[in-house]
């Protein structure tokens, strides 16, 4: 298998990546934890992988919960057609339960369109001043 970035979360741990697409990871979510984000407005910014990896080897045992808006593609059935059977939609965060992808349908009045950034860690560490 090619080498992946990993993300652990601790039991009672919580990250939210915001609005942003998701490349293939490892993820590592300890029961308790949390893991959320909004899905992109477009599904080919959503590879599943570290769902279906993860939910199949028992490394998520935590709460992922996605933030579905709306004028979005429908999130359980892109999951539910990518082999990820685990799924659920919630109206709360509350709700969510561990070992599975909640889905929170996300109501918004704000604007209709969304910006993903991406920082990659060349962009950040690279010492262009340094010499040999």
């Amino acid at each position: 298998e090619v080498g992946r970035n990993t993300i652990e979360i601790g039991e009672k741990s919580e990250l939210n990546l915001g609005i942003t697409g998701i490349e293939p990871f490892k993820l590592k979510l300890d029961k308790g934890g949390i893991f959320s984000f909004y899905a992109p407005s477009d599904p080919n910014l959503l590879d599943t992988t570290f769902l279906k990896n993860g939910l199949k080897s028992g490394a998520i045992k935590g709460k992922v919960i996605i933030y579905e808006r709306s004028g979005g593609f429908d999130v359980a059935t892109y999951l539910k057609d990518n082999g990820i059977t685990s799924v659920s939609t919630k109206p709360i965060i509350d709700d969510a339960v561990n070992g599975e992808v909640t889905i929170i349908k996300a109501s918004s009045s704000k604007a209709k369109s969304r910006n993903i950034i991406r920082t990659f860690s060349y962009m950040v560490d690279v010492d262009f001043k340094k010499t040999k």
